[in-house]
């Protein structure tokens, strides 16, 4: 059910953070770190999550190849 309603939610471009402590209180847990701990290994979540990480600050990512200062 969770895993379920966080996809929806992404699908829906809606507010993750905002809807987190809600979900986590219905599923009784005693913090939204405990609801996170499962929900962000589920590959679709992470894809999701990704892409609009990417579409919102994907211009602050700078490839590693890119960086000034060599080889890291």
């Amino acid at each position: 059910m969770a895993v379920n309603a966080w996809i929806r939610w992404y699908q829906a471009s809606v507010d993750i953070q905002a809807k987190l402590p809600r979900l986590a209180t219905w599923l009784e847990h005693v913090s939204i770190l405990s609801t996170y701990h499962y929900l962000h290994f589920v590959e679709g979540i992470r894809s999701m999550a990704n892409r609009r990480f990417m579409r919102s600050h994907g211009e602050l990512v700078v490839p590693f190849s890119g960086r000034k200062g060599g080889n890291r």
